[in-house]
């Protein structure tokens, strides 16, 4: 399974200038790289990469994709410090089979895909506390988004992102999860976590009031077709088991112009 951009981020800033385009681009290749190495188990490749980084990038880059990112950071003024933390957490997950709390589920979301929507106002010049921090809850929302969507396909992989203490709690297993057993016990399941990542949204829904047009408009956008992604999971009984959550063939030219009339 190789995520697209859009799949774990709702805007490239695809209106902001060249510079910054071109910058948030080299991030959204290593942060998805390291997301497909993390999947493949591949820990050491994501371990080189860190303590590359954690170096400051001195010495023989181990691949060209997390050099080309730090490139992109120093073009911005910014350290490697940021890249480091990202690796780090892929890393992490690459070590692991699942997560144990809807915590955990949440860290894991703001270490990667949280940590990458901040870092990426950060290239475009974007450095106000209040808004980086409402970047970080919509892409981990966006992210988590993902991970809930494609259950199906992480269980085929041997991945379990459903907290294990919530399906101990709520008396369904591991064996149900891979046989595709939609219930009452996994509905359960799923409500907490979709409540979880619902709240992400309501707190990131401020978001584009805090960005200049027309980055507004690409980031209001995003946040909508999360949103209503997360609502077709809902929609649809939860069952993310048999069939993946997709939007309607014309959702998406729906929001698109609605995020284009006036906040």
């Amino acid at each position: 399974m190789t995520p697209r951009w859009n799949d774990r981020f709702p805007s490239r800033l695809g209106f902001a200038d060249a510079a910054a385009r071109r910058r948030v681009r080299a991030l959204y290749r290593m942060a998805l790289e390291a997301e497909g190495a993390a999947m493949a188990g591949e820990g050491k490749r994501l371990d080189a990469w860190r303590r590359w980084l954690a170096a400051g990038g001195a010495g023989e880059a181990p691949e060209r994709t997390p050099a080309e990112a730090l490139e992109a950071l120093r073009g911005a003024d910014l350290d490697a410090r940021p890249l480091e933390a990202i690796a780090a957490a892929w890393h992490e997950d690459a070590l692991r089979r699942g997560v144990e709390t809807l915590d955990q589920l949440e860290r894991h979301a703001r270490g990667t895909s949280g940590a990458v929507g901040r870092l990426a106002l950060r290239l475009a010049g974007i450095g106000d506390a209040k808004t980086l921090e409402l970047a970080e809850a919509l892409w981990t929302a966006t992210a988590l988004t993902a991970l809930i969507r494609d259950t199906r396909s992480f269980v085929a992989a041997g991945r379990v992102y459903l907290p294990a203490e919530l399906l101990a709690e709520h008396g369904y297993g591991e064996a149900d999860l891979r046989m595709g057993v939609v219930n009452d016990r996994f509905r359960a399941v799923m409500k907490e976590v979709w409540k979880r990542v619902r709240g992400l949204y309501e707190e990131s829904r401020p978001l584009p009031r805090r960005l200049t047009w027309p980055v507004s408009a690409e980031v209001r956008y995003g946040w909508s077709t999360g949103a209503a992604l997360l609502a077709r999971i809902s929609q649809g009984g939860f069952d993310v088991l048999h069939a993946r959550p997709a939007l309607s063939r014309w959702e998406p030219p729906r929001l698109a112009v609605m995020a284009l009339l006036p906040l």
